[in-house]
């Protein structure tokens, strides 16, 4: 698959600041306000969410935190379509991604190999936020790296496994991180975000894919990163991980304090699967 440009930042100075001094010290106070919280055991894949750093940034900085310094060969992202359905796995057209931080390099190794295990559709021109919002991130946290950016409209549970069991052969044979892109329930109503997204949580913590799946592809739940969740989920579990666990829970009415009834709100989720 050729990927011959440059994917320029649609958010910059919108969902983000688009000064890179600015950018960075927004996130290195993020980072500074994590306590110290040990990971329970072997990372295997990472949850972060994806909205406007005002909202989810603090969130995402508790998943980022126990990578700051490691090295890796490379980094996958998964993320949801919020705008166009690409199919069960996409890949942008891209040879690197534009941040106010640098260029962040496409691996084509690593996508031609994922090509091998599952054909990718190239998708051109999109403007999805939820594997953009984690670069930024990466960049503080890991310095220069390479990645592969995947989204995925999957529906079903199934391509979901697939897509994680494809990635859990190349993480056997390559140092990569993962990282799952999504926030949790979006709802007009507080009230009905944080019992649906309790019920999330406890679905993810307990780690059964069965119990996760029944819980993220049921339509009155409306977690849009439902399929990368299951794909980081089932990656993990063939890798040996054993244990999910919760680094940080809040949503968009705790953030701003708005929870009156009627008042849209979004959760935000930081999580990694583990083997203990």
């Amino acid at each position: 698959m050729s990927a011959p440009s440059i994917r320029r930042t649609p958010l910059r100075g919108r969902w983000y600041p688009a000064e890179p001094a600015a950018l960075r010290d927004l996130i290195d106070q993020f980072f500074a306000d994590v306590p110290e919280q040990p990971l329970a055991g072997s990372l295997c894949a990472l949850l972060s969410p994806h909205a406007g750093y005002p909202y989810s940034g603090q969130t995402a900085a508790h998943g980022y935190k126990p990578v700051m310094g490691r090295t890796f060969e490379a980094v996958i992202v998964l993320g949801p379509s919020h705008h166009a359905w690409v199919g069960d796995y996409a890949l942008s057209y891209a040879s690197a991604y534009d941040t106010p931080l640098g260029n962040v390099p496409v691996a084509a190794d690593l996508v031609a190999a994922l090509d091998e295990r599952l054909s990718l559709q190239a998708v051109r021109e999109e403007q999805e936020h939820s594997i953009e919002l984690q670069l930024p991130f990466l960049q503080v946290a890991l310095g220069e790296f390479a990645f592969v950016p995947i989204l995925t409209s999957a529906a079903e549970a199934a391509p979901c496994i697939a897509l994680g069991q494809a990635i859990a052969e190349m993480m056997r044979e390559r140092q990569l991180l993962l990282v799952a892109s999504s926030d949790l329930n979006h709802f007009e109503s507080y009230r009905e975000v944080v019992w649906r997204d309790a019920e999330v949580v406890r679905a993810i913590e307990q780690f059964d894919l069965s119990r996760m799946a029944d819980v993220l592809f049921d339509p009155d739940y409306t977690v849009c990163g439902r399929a990368a969740i299951m794909a980081a989920a089932a990656a993990a579990q063939a890798l040996g991980a054993n244990k999910a666990q919760v680094l940080s829970y809040t949503n968009s009415g705790e953030v701003t304090g708005r929870k009156s009834e009627g008042t849209y709100t979004v959760g935000y989720l930081s999580a990694v699967f583990v083997q203990t």
